[in-house]
């Protein structure tokens, strides 16, 4: 019979927390690797055909939030043409706001949780145009 101490110490694949089986790592938006994995994850959601823009946007927006990443809501006059380019502000965990270190008494930081980190902060661009077949194929990148 095997011993309980023994079963600890064996690697069971939902115990295995290592680098490759697990997404641990994509909280660190300000890492570039990790911006290129969450760009390929981008990319399988947003491979599909969609009716209109928006719907392919709304799915990416709720994948994201599970990762603690927002964006602005794009309004569909924003997609209103038949190929076109958003550009719109990443933020994190809803932001900073409140009291740091180093700020004045009469200050507060207010930023999106990203800039601190990443010069300018990161942005999402979405790249969208209609097909022959009247559906729209949507391009994520965040950058």
């Amino acid at each position: 019979m095997k011993k309980f101490k023994s079963f600890l110490n064996e690697q069971h694949p939902a115990n295995n927390f290592s680098k490759h089986a697990s997404d641990f790592d994509l909280i660190d938006i300000a890492d570039d690797t990790v911006v290129r994995r969450l760009n390929s994850f981008l990319g399988t959601v947003s491979s599909m055909d969609s009716l209109i823009p928006e719907q392919c946007v709304e799915v990416l927006r709720r994948r994201l939030q599970n990762l603690g990443i927002q964006f602005p809501m794009a309004g569909a006059e924003s997609f209103n043409e038949d190929s076109g380019e958003i550009v719109l502000p990443l933020t994190q965990y809803g932001g900073r706001f409140g009291k740091d270190i180093d700020t004045p008494y009469n200050e507060f930081i207010n930023d999106d949780g990203i800039s601190h980190k990443v010069e300018g902060g990161r942005k999402i661009t979405f790249k969208y145009n209609k097909e022959e077949n009247g559906k729209f194929k949507v391009f994520a990148a965040i950058s």
